[in-house]
């Protein structure tokens, strides 16, 4: 086994286990290593790559978790047979058809094409529909993708990570969002709220100061709502940025108001805002400004041109749909940005 372009592909960041099971993969799929093939054994291993034994058990017991490779006592271990010789299955589970979870998937199917069989359901957020499927579809599918979308309520979340947790590891990918106490063998391509809303501003605070007040609306429905507001209002305290969290559109839009909005194409909360800026006869994007989260096509329309802070969500169903296809997890944090349009 030629380990020259491990050794010249060495980092410092990923564990040496996951960089030795990517190699061991890669040559997998380029026919070097063909099915029933004998991989080095532990020792002939170490001594090639300097990896210590221990390291590189952990990468052959994972890849035999995987079914990558398979292990017989007393010779070594082989490239499964069945790796690479059929289709993978995967069961998605929802929480509901949204326009950004239909841009996900639709990224993921696109991107695995005929090489993936895949399953869709919903669990619109009920803990027991969500356990039902476990139940009964635990053991059929190669890989599980999983919305962890559930009330943000401390018994219903726990209850939800122990259930996720019934899914191996090495087969999970979580959706949309990241669960902490999730197993780090397991796969997630995901936004991060926390850390997103102040990233993606941090380079527009000289047009945010322009405003005189940022004043946040959402949904009473909406789930992370809450969430987005209190990450808001942290950022805009750092910065020195008048904040007002809204429970309902004011009756009077004011020259200088920023609207911050979550979940708005949803919601009547828009056209509200939108009728009372012309009333007041102020232009929208100069003397009052619009953002709202999350991007879909049709906000190119609206108003002009609505401006979101928007997750990548393409790049979130492709990055699932490469775990997938290589059959090798990893946590993604995919991009967030500020769209800017004819609102802001």
């Amino acid at each position: 086994m030629d380990l020259a372009p491990f050794k010249e592909t060495f980092n410092g960041t990923t564990p040496l286990y996951r960089q030795l099971m990517d190699f061991i993969i890669r040559r997998i799929h380029d026919g070097v290593y063909s099915p029933d093939a004998l991989l080095p054994s532990l020792n002939e291993m170490t001594a090639m790559t300097g990896i210590s034994k221990e390291t590189v058990i952990k990468a052959y017991k994972e890849l035999c978790k995987q079914g990558i490779l398979t292990s017989q006592r007393g010779k070594g271990y082989y490239v499964n047979r069945h790796f690479l010789g059929g289709k993978p299955s995967v069961l998605v589970i929802m929480d509901k058809f949204s326009a950004h979870g239909q841009v996900i998937l639709e990224a993921f199917m696109e991107m695995v094409s005929s090489q993936v069989e895949v399953t869709v359901l919903m669990h619109y957020q009920d803990l027991d529909r969500f356990e039902g499927f476990l139940n009964t579809e635990l053991d059929k599918y190669d890989y599980y993708l999983v919305f962890p979308h559930f009330p943000v309520l401390p018994g219903v979340r726990q209850a939800a990570l122990e259930l996720i947790r019934r899914i191996p590891p090495y087969k999970l990918i979580l959706m949309d969002r990241y669960l902490p106490g999730i197993s780090p063998l397991a796969g997630a391509s995901y936004q991060s709220l926390e850390e997103d809303v102040a990233t993606s501003l941090t380079p527009f605070i000289d047009d945010l100061r322009k405003y005189r007040i940022i004043r946040f609306s959402c949904m009473s429905v909406s789930l992370y709502g809450e969430l987005i507001g209190q990450t808001l209002k942290q950022f805009c305290q750092k910065q020195g940025l008048p904040i007002e969290i809204l429970s309902d559109m004011p009756e009077r839009v004011e020259k200088g108001d920023l609207y911050f909005l979550s979940g708005s194409r949803l919601d009547n909360k828009l056209v509200t805002l939108a009728d009372r800026i012309a009333d007041a006869r102020l232009t929208l994007g100069k003397d009052v400004g619009i953002i709202c989260y999350n991007d879909w096509p049709l906000n190119k329309l609206i108003l002009g041109g609505l401006t979101t802070l928007s997750t990548d969500f393409v790049q979130m169903g492709r990055e699932a749909a490469k775990m997938v296809l290589s059959r090798t997890l990893s946590k993604v944090h995919c991009h967030c940005r500020l769209i800017r349009r004819n609102t802001f």
